[in-house]
């Protein structure tokens, strides 16, 4: 469990007479009594509907935790909080690296798809040609 299994089997002597186990999942804290028979496509189940919520999670959170800004002294403030931010970039790599310095964020990727157009660079004021994402590695 320290490891982060995500599904835990439990079997007892009385559960093998019954059939059946109990199996835990990691992300909801419950128990449930599970017939032997079946037992596998249960924990595939399982498994597949973890993955499922995961994913939902992940994918609000990240909803939640992205910015488009355009303000490199309030991203300064913002970036303590974590968070991606959409920044105009002239695409200097002088300018990258001013950020990385100065809040030991990076670029972590350019999407294909810009969620807007760039405007000026947030640091030199140059024309901007792309908007990456910038955050702080953990």
């Amino acid at each position: 469990e320290k490891k982060g299994v995500p599904v835990r089997m439990e079997i007892g002597s009385r559960d093998l007479e019954n059939k059946e186990v109990v199996v835990a999942r990691r992300d909801l804290g419950e128990k449930k009594f599970v017939a032997i028979e079946g037992l596998a496509e249960h924990i595939v189940g399982q498994l597949d509907e973890m993955q499922k919520n995961l994913f939902v999670v992940s994918k609000k959170q990240l909803k939640e935790r992205s910015f488009i800004l355009d303000d490199y002294e309030q991203f300064k403030k913002d970036i303590e909080n974590g968070g991606f931010y959409h920044m105009s970039w002239c695409g200097s790599e002088k300018c990258e690296e001013q950020v990385k310095e100065e809040t030991k964020a990076t670029i972590r990727c350019v999407p294909y798809e810009q969620v807007a157009p760039a405007k000026a660079c947030v640091v030199c004021g140059g024309e901007g040609k792309s908007r990456p994402i910038f955050a702080r590695a953990y």
